[in-house]
């Protein structure tokens, strides 16, 4: 079962004291020869993602980047929660998401701790990996996302039977698809469920479709209903190493600018002390995969990739603005000329159009 997958992989970290940081840099690719698979020749994109996954080492959570034009995984920030600060337990973040602005969210659920459902809405800064929590949430959730008008979406994570929910997994919105306020944390449940046992990541595409992952298949969940779609079986997904008996699941996706789909997979290590994550690109309607390279920094779960461009309206003078879009790049200067960006705070998502007429704030 998919729930016993994730408990035994972090157990398995905590035990046998798996991972990596900046000073213990992981074994080179082209080391590795129990692969089927072989990775696809580097092609180079004009603009390539700038891919960020979360993934788990034996001291807590931290985070990486993924290379998809070279196919590997590259160390971001360590460490950015420890696990069992104040006694509360062993970090599952199962996953981040990028706002409008760049800014990071991150929804970290604690397990084994005094308190079962306890979970936290975080914002991450980037440069200084200094972690700020905004609130607690009682409930488990994974794949956060936010769209086009800096709503946050996730999904809670409520797996059938398992052998102890009441240290596990909170029922209180089981596999319901819910919104978040990102600055309060409150919680409004969308329907009545999404009809998945687990989902591991969602990623919105340039069209506003949410797509969901799980058992190495694609989905899309509609925003009015919360029920889930089946669109695809995920293919070529390299097997897990020998003697795991555990395959390998997609446990990351994120599209590019493009519509591009990429994700990593992971696999339980309940068997094995080797932890791989092959990176891939994947076609969401036909599920075809193909196999970019590998990750190997750890159990790595969830990610998102960074809005190259940003929306924003900008100040023309005498308190009338105009929308135009800018590289990431750019965002600090154009806040310091008074621009803002629609949907972050206090700003809602209605933006002018740039052929439009200027208009009052």
């Amino acid at each position: 079962m998919r729930w016993a997958f994730v408990i035994l992989a972090m157990l398995s970290l905590t035990v046998l004291g798996l991972g990596c940081s900046k000073d213990q840099a992981p074994t080179p690719v082209g080391t590795q020869t129990s692969h089927e698979f072989e990775a696809a020749p580097p092609v180079q994109s004009i603009a390539p993602p700038q891919y960020f996954t979360t993934y788990w080492t034996a001291r807590g959570f931290s985070m990486e980047t993924i290379d998809v034009v070279h196919g590997v995984g590259v160390p971001y920030l360590d460490d950015v929660i420890l696990d069992q600060p104040e006694g509360k337990g062993y970090t599952a973040g199962l996953g981040l998401t990028f706002d409008l602005d760049g800014s990071v969210y991150f929804i970290n659920n604690w397990l084994f701790g005094p308190n079962p459902y306890l979970a936290e809405l975080s914002k991450i800064d980037l440069q200084t990996g200094e972690l700020t929590v905004i609130a607690e949430i009682n409930n488990h959730f994974c794949g956060s996302e936010i769209d086009a008008c800096g709503n946050l979406y996730t999904v809670g994570f409520q797996p059938p039977n398992p052998p102890n929910p009441e240290l596990y997994f909170s029922p209180l919105y089981a596999d319901k698809l819910c919104l978040i306020d990102k600055y309060t944390g409150a919680v409004t449940p969308i329907g009545n469920g999404t009809g998945l046992v687990d989902v591991m990541d969602l990623a919105f595409d340039s069209h506003g479709t949410l797509w969901a992952t799980t058992d190495n298949k694609m989905y899309t969940i509609d925003l009015e209903s919360g029920v889930a779609t089946w669109v695809s079986d995920i293919t070529n997904v390299p097997p897990a190493p020998p003697g795991e008996p555990y395959p390998m699941m997609i446990m990351s996706i994120a599209f590019d600018e493009h519509d591009v789909l990429y994700g990593t997979a992971i696999v339980g290590f309940s068997q094995t002390s080797v932890w791989i994550s092959p990176i891939m690109r994947i076609d969401p309607y036909t599920g075809a995969g193909t196999l970019l390279g590998y990750s190997e920094l750890g159990y790595n779960h969830g990610g998102d990739t960074m809005p190259a461009t940003v929306r924003v309206a900008h100040r023309l003078g005498n308190g009338t603005f105009r929308c135009i879009n800018i590289s990431m790049s750019a965002l600090a200067e154009h806040l310091a000329h008074g621009d803002y960006v629609p949907g972050t705070a206090g700003h809602d998502c209605n933006c002018p159009d740039p052929k439009a007429p200027t208009v009052t704030e």
